[in-house]
């Protein structure tokens, strides 16, 4: 609940200013932001937002692709998307659909975002700067992964998880 409340003071403080752009037509690169205070970016990955933001920045101009960014929906500390937008004039932000900005990217760059499993479900160019878990499945691993592992478990939602849902977890937690 707080963080809801420091996202609406944060959207009220802080309101981004969308960019308007033609991502049908346009050759781009594809970097979705991560919350900055993910334990995604703080435990399995010796880079933060800012650093990749910067990395792919520069690949994106020695190859003449325009930037694409599209803050993460859950982010609620803003300071961290501050430094971001010293660099306003070099990218577009974004806050289109997650798989459409995907599907007509030339490269999605990611640190280790859901967002970089879900292009190389789509077959997409990515680049993993992180140490995430599916950075090298490859064919068949990642089609195992996905039918074998995966749970469908929705854990932003306010419901409870299903009985069947948690039997799986304690199957898994039994297994291992």
């Amino acid at each position: 609940m707080i963080y809801k409340i420091k996202q609406l003071i944060n959207n009220v403080m802080y309101p981004l200013k969308y960019d308007s752009y033609d991502y049908k037509n346009k050759k781009y690169i594809f970097f979705p932001l991560q919350v900055s205070y993910d334990s995604q970016i703080v435990l399995n990955s010796s880079i933060d937002l800012l650093e990749a933001f910067k990395m792919v920045l520069d690949y994106a101009k020695k190859n003449n692709y325009d930037l694409v960014v599209k803050p993460h929906p859950q982010e609620c500390n803003y300071s961290a998307l501050v430094e971001f937008f010293k660099y306003k004039n070099e990218f577009i932000l974004l806050n289109d659909n997650t798989f459409l900005l995907m599907k007509y990217a030339e490269e999605i760059w990611t640190i280790n975002s859901t967002v970089g499993l879900e292009a190389l479900i789509m077959g997409k160019k990515i680049k993993i700067l992180g140490k995430a878990l599916y950075k090298d499945f490859k064919g068949d691993y990642l089609k195992k992964y996905i039918s074998s592992y995966l749970l469908n478990i929705d854990f932003f939602d306010k419901k409870d998880i299903s009985m069947e849902a948690t039997k799986n977890i304690i199957n898994r937690l039994e297994d291992n």
